[in-house]
């Protein structure tokens, strides 16, 4: 791995034209400094990418053994089922998680992945779409070891783990189809993260092989949380030609449910509804969620294989591709 060498101290000293130990004063706010000189200090920083290393002392050429993991939202099922997984192997293996709920914020991915770093994480886990893309490069640079799950990072040589997300929206809409449906609509968040793109290309394939040239995509404007967008969107569905839903998260899915319950909607007579994800709850809610189920446990346990031998300087796999499967439940009609 080419690493880029790591900036230092010493390095914006010399940019700003003070001594290391002004650097350090205006870092730790120690000692009263000019605003002239504090500023240039700043400005080095800023041009040099610099990020203090706060464990240094005691801990000079090591690395500490925890993890950084980053997801986008903790209240979705999904996010939460993957940290516990995640959690209980790398407990397993003495790893520590340093765990970061960005909201898909650019700049809130920089900062956290600035503050892991300059506590020395071994490795970085990112489980969704990255809304900044300096992060992979930062911690290339750094010689960090990382992971993505479920993504695609452009042209990053970062190791991932994909999972066919076109045939898991193909799955769930000719099980829709199957079961009798004709009028299909799908509801998502906006596709700013790439799995949810490819799950409404396998809406687009399922319709178009079965000759279905009704479509309905209602995406949500901008990012908020998954339920509500659900619960919003479902007025638009309940219009009397839609007859079957795909939403493209179990948690979305939920906000829907929710609101075609309390308009008096019969699932699945009237609508046919099926989530993506396969949570816990799906299968203890009433009625129970049919879903295309994600590959959590294994996933999880690849991804944390891939990490560690990264960091024991294994040879590491480079791309894993998982499959989904169909879980009919009570939201859908069996296959006709």
């Amino acid at each position: 791995m080419n690493m880029k060498r790591t900036t230092t101290m010493h390095d914006v000293a010399k940019l700003a034209c003070v001594s290391q130990a002004t650097v350090s004063h205006v870092i730790n706010n120690s000692a009263p400094v000019s605003e002239e000189v504090r500023s240039r200090v700043l400005d080095a920083i800023k041009t040099l990418g610099y990020v203090p290393n706060f464990l240094a002392k005691g801990l000079k050429g090591s690395s500490t053994n925890t993890i950084a993991l980053l997801v986008p939202e903790i209240n979705n099922p999904y996010y939460s089922a993957i940290v516990k997984r995640l959690e209980e192997i790398l407990r397993k293996e003495n790893k520590l998680l340093f765990l970061a709920c960005t909201s898909g914020d650019s700049q809130r991915e920089l900062q956290y992945i600035k503050e892991f770093i300059s506590y020395n994480i071994q490795g970085a886990i990112i489980t969704y779409s990255l809304s900044n893309s300096h992060v992979l490069q930062l911690l290339q640079d750094y010689g960090i070891p990382c992971v993505v799950l479920d993504d695609i990072p452009g042209k990053s040589e970062v190791p991932v783990i994909e999972i066919s997300n076109e045939y898991g929206g193909y799955l769930a809409t000719k099980h829709l189809i199957q079961s009798g449906c004709r009028h299909i609509a799908v509801v998502s968040e906006p596709l700013v993260k790439l799995p949810l793109a490819k799950r409404i290309c396998g809406y687009s394939k399922a319709l178009a092989e079965a000759g279905i040239t009704y479509s309905k995509i209602l995406l949500a404007d901008a990012p908020q949380d998954a339920f509500e967008i659900g619960y919003r969107k479902a007025d638009q569905l309940i219009d009397g030609e839609v007859d079957g839903v795909f939403a493209t998260s179990d948690y979305l899915a939920y906000g829907v449910l929710r609101r075609f319950l309390e308009c008096g909607v019969k699932i699945p007579e009237d609508i046919g509804l099926i989530g993506y994800d396969d949570v816990a709850m799906t299968q203890v809610s009433r009625p129970a969620l049919s879903t295309i189920a994600q590959p959590i446990q294994e996933m999880s346990e690849l991804g944390t294989r891939m990490l560690l031998n990264q960091i024991k300087g294994k040879e590491a796999e480079k791309h894993y591709l998982l499959q989904p499967e169909l879980r009919i439940r009570d939201t859908t009609a069996q296959d006709t």
